[in-house]
C-alpha cells in the first residue's frame, strides 16, 4: 500500500464523516422532534415484527368527546290593534305609526348588519395578513432547511470523491 492510497482512504473517510456531520446538524436544526438513528431502527424492527406476526401492534385508544352548544336568541313583540269600532282616521293613524316603527326596526337591523359585515371584513383582512406572513416565514424556513446544512455535506462528498480518486490513482 503506497502513501497515495493511504492518503486517499483517509481523505475519503474524512469526507464521509464531514457529510454525516452536516446531515446530523441539518436534522437537529430542522427536525429535532424526529427520531434519531437508534429510534428509527427500533421503529423499523417493531414494524417488521408486527408485520411478520411475531408481535402485536400496540393499540391506541382515543376518546372522542362531542359537545353540543345551543344558542337561541329570540325576540317577542306584541302589537296592539285599534279597537274594532275605531274610525278610519284612527286606523290610518295606527297603520302610519306601525309603518314608522317597522322602518325604525329595519334601519336598526340594517345598521347592525353593516357593522357586523365591516367587523367580519376587517377580521378577514387581518387573518389574510397573518396567513400571508406565516406562509412567507414557512417558505423562508423551508428554503433554509433545503440548503442551510448542505454546505458541509457538499464538502464532505467532494472530499470523499477526491479520496476515492486518490485511492484509485495510488493503485496504479
Amino acid at each position: 500500500m503506497n502513501a497515495l492510497t493511504l492518503a486517499g482512504g483517509l481523505i475519503q473517510l474524512a469526507g464521509l464523516a464531514i457529510a454525516g456531520y452536516g446531515v446530523r446538524l441539518t436534522r437537529l436544526e430542522y427536525g429535532p422532534e424526529l427520531p434519531g438513528l437508534a429510534g428509527g431502527i427500533q421503529r423499523a424492527c417493531a414494524s417488521a415484527l408486527a408485520y411478520l406476526g411475531l408481535r402485536r401492534p400496540s393499540a391506541h385508544h382515543y376518546a372522542l368527546g362531542a359537545a353540543l352548544e345551543i344558542n337561541m336568541a329570540g325576540r317577542a313583540a306584541g302589537y296592539a290593534s285599534p279597537a274594532a269600532n275605531a274610525s278610519a282616521e284612527q286606523r290610518l293613524d295606527f297603520a302610519v305609526r306601525q309603518a314608522i316603527e317597522l322602518q325604525r326596526s329595519f334601519n336598526k337591523l340594517t345598521s347592525q348588519l353593516d357593522a357586523e359585515r365591516e367587523a367580519r371584513q376587517q377580521a378577514e383582512a387581518r387573518l389574510q395578513d397573518m396567513v400571508a406572513e406565516a406562509a412567507a416565514t414557512a417558505r423562508k424556513e423551508l428554503a433554509a432547511s433545503h440548503s442551510g446544512g448542505l454546505r458541509l455535506e457538499t464538502w464532505g462528498l467532494f472530499l470523499a470523491a477526491l479520496g476515492t480518486a486518490l485511492g484509485l490513482a495510488g493503485g496504479f
